[in-house]
């Protein structure tokens, strides 16, 4: 079995040197516009090579073989862009996708992976294990075109046959080798890799963004056979199949992980709260927020209208028993109390997705609510403003609790600090319209015997300068927002492309801004004009070097 494993391991690197080499037409920089000379956007660049996610890899063998497996010991994927990026690839992680390979290849039912092998021969003959060898190269031919998502090419199905050649000549099972060379396949570098095929075999690269981008998974038969036939040479052809895809439920795995993502939602599955100040959090009210938060993006984009501004300005939700009695609703005594119902909000008190206990809950301390945190959200995520980090200098803090004193003038107290005060004037004018929830995002009126004040304002933006009072108010002027849209453009590009915008995507942004602005926000033409984007992408030898962050005093007004 050692010399297998060496073997599977030459295959492994033969295959690095297989897909690594030649780069495209080189990596773009910070600078320029993505014009062209006749005025149209140049094509938008991207790395001729990514690794999956682990999210991604955990999802691809659950397509190709039926396997779930586990990858919370898998090291974790780079998200400093807002988003999980398969960067680099270190030593822990090879083994890791060894130890998955091995666990979907010894679970994986053959006779659904490759139909000839439920009647494969199981014994040696004297001429050798011709038709074992038959149903192994079909497998490695058929069940390869997906897992490398690309016909097989001879010299890789001749390696993977001597493969399996060599198990059945030293005793083996024509059934285990036929796991062996799976194993090899499952941990290929043309599986874990997404590279840009040759112009011949272009169509191919595209059917592989798209699948990943709008269903998280691999491209099924038919979007391979689609690319195989020509379908996917021309814009229009895309852009229609993207819509398509975007209707399958498949597109359902794809957008839920884009907010998970975006809004930090997987911090609920970790996170805890001061047990003193919040008694009742625990747990399974933090599951509950969660699930609210996913079934009011699934409504708002699969069954609604798919506008940005539902999100933001929604009134209505999804509460079970636990999250009702938590934001003080009645869900009637006749409803399953661990089932996630709709109700009608308080138009008020509660409005789109700033207002729910998720967001509040992630965006707070352990004792106590935080204008920082819900300020800093606003305007990295929902403007695109990156903020500094704190000077060295400076401890990054909060001001402690005291029952004698609002948050809100305590932190005020924070903010004259002069050290601190050039950031948080960006932050916490913005986070103190959400006073009137605590940190698990319950509603209150009152903090420390003193009226709430909930007003708030917003300074160094391109259309949103101005007071509001409370996060109903506020959501409106959000969703009404050029500047809002545009970052949500950008948010959806950042995802696709694992990278940030430079200055050479400004064109092809301002282009699927105008499509967004021109469906009154409908996220899911976003969506179908980032798909077309990523499918168009031309692949470069590197990542474009990053650009200079976006900050409030110089905002892209393009």
């Amino acid at each position: 079995m050692h010399k297998h494993l060496i073997a599977i391991l030459v295959l492994a690197v033969s295959g690095c040197q297989g897909i690594v080499g030649g780069s495209g037409n080189g990596g773009g920089s910070g600078g320029g516009t993505g014009s062209t000379s006749s005025g149209l956007c140049a094509p938008v660049t991207m790395p001729a090579l990514a690794r999956l996610t682990r999210t991604q890899y955990q999802a691809t063998l659950r397509d190709l073989v039926g396997v779930d497996i586990d990858v919370t010991t898998f090291p974790p994927d780079d998200d400093s862009l807002g988003f999980a990026v398969g960067a680099t690839t270190s030593a822990l992680l090879v083994k890791r996708y060894a130890a998955a390979a091995e666990t979907a290849a010894k679970q994986a039912d053959l006779g659904t992976v490759v139909g000839c092998a439920a009647s494969a021969p199981q014994k040696n003959t004297p001429q050798g294990n011709t038709i074992d060898e038959k149903c192994a190269r079909e497998m490695i031919v058929s069940f390869g075109r997906r897992a490398f998502r690309e016909p097989v090419k001879q010299d890789v199905a001749d390696r993977l046959i001597k493969l399996y050649r060599e198990a059945v000549a030293d005793g083996q099972s024509a059934e285990d080798a036929l796991r062996l060379v799976l194993r090899a396949m499952l941990q290929s570098p043309r599986l874990v890799y997404r590279r840009q095929r040759p112009e011949k075999q272009r169509a191919y690269s595209v059917a592989a963004r798209l699948s990943y981008f709008l269903w998280g998974a691999p491209p099924d038969e038919a979007l391979l056979s689609l690319a195989e036939k020509g379908g996917l040479d021309k814009g229009e052809q895309i852009a229609q199949q993207a819509r398509v895809m975007l209707a399958d439920k498949r597109a359902d795995r794809a957008i839920a992980d884009f907010f998970r993502q975006w809004l930090q939602l997987d911090r609920l599955d970790a996170i805890s709260k001061d047990e003193n100040t919040y008694p009742g959090f625990d747990s399974a009210l933090a599951a509950s927020m969660k699930r609210e938060t996913e079934a009011f993006v699934h409504e708002v984009l699969r069954s609604g209208d798919g506008k940005l501004r539902t999100l933001l300005t929604g009134g209505y939700t999804f509460v079970d028993a636990r999250l009702a009695a938590h934001y003080g609703i009645d869900i009637g005594a006749d409803k399953s109390p661990s089932v996630a119902h709709r109700v009608e909000l308080d138009a008020s008190r509660r409005a789109g997705l700033l207002t729910h206990a998720s967001f509040l809950a992630i965006n707070a301390n352990t004792d106590q609510s935080s204008p920082i945190r819900r300020g800093k959200f606003v305007r990295e995520r929902l403007l695109c403003q990156d903020l500094p980090a704190p000077p060295d200098n400076v401890a990054a803090t909060p001001p402690d609790p005291d029952p004698s004193l609002p948050t809100r003038q305590r932190f005020e107290e924070h903010r004259k600090d002069p050290s601190c005060k050039s950031c948080h004037q960006l932050m916490d004018p913005i986070g103190f319209g959400f006073e009137r929830y605590d940190g698990v995002g319950r509603y209150r009126d009152t903090e420390a015997g003193k009226p709430i004040d909930d007003s708030g304002s917003l300074v160094d933006t391109v259309d949103l300068d101005g007071d509001f009072r409370g996060v109903p108010d506020l959501a409106k002027k959000l969703a009404e927002s050029a500047q809002v849209q545009r970052c949500m453009v950008k948010q959806w590009f950042r995802y696709a492309f694992g990278r940030r915008e430079s200055g050479f995507d400004a064109c092809a942004i301002r282009e699927a801004q105008k499509r967004f602005a021109a469906a009154d926000g409908d996220l899911r033409e976003l969506i179908v004009a980032i798909a077309t984007l990523l499918a168009e992408a031309d692949a470069s030898g590197s990542d474009p070097a990053p650009s200079s962050p976006s900050s409030p005093s110089s905002n892209d007004k393009n």
